[in-house]
């Protein structure tokens, strides 16, 4: 007799009753449990219930073996089929990984994002890879029980203090990093940041850096509780305010973090003293126009499938081709092919643009959109302060689709006054 019983109910042309299935499956082959499963469907269905088709790789799929020289022997373990889905319906793949990865298509012969499967001629393989493991927590100021919003956090190792970075936000304190595998350090940026804040029982290096270890053991990411305090001396500091003792700091040039950036711009808005508010929007303008990149206009855009992706290039020719000033492109890899990823810097060298990928995973906290559409419209705005690195002062987002006749520098120059964005009036005629 198995020690093992499992009684389920499910409703078989339902999306959880496909999810469901191979876990089933795995406890039935792997603890020698006795599975059994009483179909409940619906009596009464007024559309076609199924529009999503669900296949899991649980416990590796199958044995990997490798030879006596460590060779793998089963390249194709691990994977799954689909091999009996007919349909012509305009379908899009995707894979929903573990809360701790960070993964992307490696090899996509077909546009994943319109696949028609019934015009397929022969078997098509798609191949997904983990990119990096994810550090996600939250922090929380315990002298205010609540979350320091806007914080800078930066991980590193021992040869650079400084991998990644991102802010605290204000939502449960939550914030993001990726990784790859080693023992890191988190530790507050040493700017005005560090001045205000230090992490309860951080190490201290010889150097008199102070840093929390973080140990990343595998590809399963890890969840951190940092909490942290005010310095002596710095309890009534205003973290997202600048002060004229920050001259020369990250903050004066205008990170989010500081009183420069959009957390800056969004503290101004709130600010009592209208005259400091209005010299602080003159030198955010000023610096704007002085700092060290001014030449390098940040263009942020992002595309799926590729349809769009050819759009994607015909925008960024159309702006390096009416902009005076170098740009730089920054692109979101989570939904790009890997032709076109490929293609980057070769587009790049011949037009003289610079390119970068940034990548971000929804958090689990916040309403999970099922439609690809919606989740891409969410990454427009709703994470653009967590997306680049802290010392970009600003972005100008332009859609896939969109074709640029003028000068971007004109944008990049615009005095948004203390707004910390800026967009053209939505249905207003």
């Amino acid at each position: 007799d198995a020690t093992l019983a499992v009684v389920a109910v499910l409703d078989p042309l339902t999306m959880e009753a496909q999810k469901l299935a191979p876990i089933l499956l795995l406890l039935r082959d792997a603890l020698g449990a006795d599975v059994t499963v009483f179909l409940s469907p619906s009596l009464e269905i007024s559309e076609v219930p199924l529009k999503r088709f669900y296949r899991a790789a649980i416990g590796g799929g199958g044995e990997i073996l490798f030879d006596e020289k460590g060779q793998r022997l089963s390249p194709e373990g691990g994977g799954v089929s689909f091999s009996s889905i007919r349909s012509r319906a305009l379908l899009t793949m995707n894979m929903e990984a573990p809360e701790g990865w960070l993964i992307a298509s490696r090899r996509a012969p077909h546009d994943l994002d319109n696949l028609m499967l019934d015009d397929l001629a022969q078997r098509t393989q798609v191949q997904y890879g983990i990119d990096y493991a994810l550090i996600q927590g939250q922090c929380i100021d315990m002298d205010e029980r609540e979350p320091p919003a806007g914080l800078q956090l930066e991980l590193g190792n021992v040869s650079n203090p400084k991998l990644q970075d991102t802010l605290v936000m204000y939502n449960l304190g939550y914030f993001q990093l990726k990784a790859n595998p080693g023992l890191l350090r988190l530790r507050v940026a040493p700017n005005r940041h560090g001045k205000i804040y230090r992490i309860e029982g951080a190490q201290t290096s010889s150097s008199g850096e102070e840093f929390r270890l973080v140990p990343v053991m595998g590809f399963k990411g890890t969840t951190q509780m940092v909490t942290v305090r005010r310095r002596v001396g710095m309890e009534k500091e205003k973290l997202l305010e600048s002060g004229s003792d920050n001259k020369g700091s990250d903050d004066a040039k205008g990170s989010r973090g500081g009183g420069g950036g959009i957390l800056g711009s969004l503290n101004s808005l709130f600010s009592d003293d209208k005259s400091e508010g209005k010299k602080e929007k003159e030198k955010q303008a000023s610096e704007l126009q002085d700092a060290d990149d001014g030449e390098t206009v940040h263009v942020f855009s992002l595309a799926s499938g590729q349809l769009y992706e050819r759009f994607l290039k015909i925008m960024m020719q159309s702006v390096v081709a009416n902009t005076k000033s170098r740009v730089k492109f920054w692109f979101l890899s989570n939904f790009l092919s890997p032709q076109f990823k490929a293609f980057l810097p070769k587009m790049a060298a011949k037009f003289g643009f610079d390119v970068a990928l940034v990548t971000y995973q929804w958090p689990t906290w916040l309403h999970q959109q099922t439609v690809k559409q919606r989740v891409i419209w969410g990454y427009k705005i709703l994470f653009l302060d967590v997306l680049f690195p802290l010392d970009l002062k600003r972005i100008i987002y332009i859609d896939a689709d969109q074709v640029v006749r003028g000068d971007v520098k004109e944008l990049w120059n615009l005095d948004l006054k203390g707004a910390p964005y800026g967009y053209t009036p939505f249905c207003n005629t």
